[in-house]
């Protein structure tokens, strides 16, 4: 295990599994959920929610509590957002790692430097049945997955959420293009 110190002191520790394990100072990882529904009516489509706090539309998931598993962690906002349970997954496919580091955009300048987004790829044989929490979430959407990056480009959303998604979903495409 190698410590490095980054900028801001933001002090990570590298082991041989970094994208399942992290100690983070300034701000905690983020841990999202592209849930991809197989069969159905649901075929195809991604599920997509919009956040109570920014009204902004996003995958379901949220920050990674300090020692916890960051798939661990998507399971858990998984769970409290919208209902769907480990069980209710057929596999992980895939996760991908996305980091923003620009913070001086921001309005709170160094919040989100060396912030980590974790996507991950889930499947569910079919669609499972949604329970908003409304604390977190206002609404939802199953989304045609080839027309995900064209739902969240045609949003008049700001904040540096938007260009990951985008990120995330092209990722995933080659992800599903290459096991196919």
């Amino acid at each position: 295990m190698v410590a490095v110190l980054v900028p801001a002191k933001v002090l990570i520790k590298v082991n041989e599994d970094a994208a399942r394990q992290h100690i983070l100072r300034t701000h905690r990882p983020t841990s999202l959920v592209m849930v991809l529904c197989d069969e159905g009516r649901g075929k195809g489509k991604l599920l997509f929610v919009q956040s109570r706090k920014t009204s902004r539309w996003k995958f379901p998931g949220g920050g990674v509590e300090q020692g916890e598993d960051v798939l661990v962690a998507a399971f858990r906002e998984l769970r409290e957002e919208v209902g769907i349970r480990q069980h209710d997954l057929t596999d992980v496919l895939a996760h991908c790692l996305t980091e923003s580091v620009d913070s001086y955009s921001s309005p709170r300048d160094g919040f989100t430097r060396g912030k980590r987004y974790y996507f991950w790829l889930m499947r569910c044989r079919t669609m499972p049945n949604i329970v908003m929490q409304h604390t977190e979430v206002i609404n939802y959407r199953w989304c045609p997955s080839q027309l995900a990056s064209e739902f969240i480009s045609g949003l008049q959303q700001s904040g540096k959420t938007q260009p990951l998604i985008l990120s995330a979903l092209s990722t995933m495409r080659k992800i599903q293009r290459s096991t196919s």
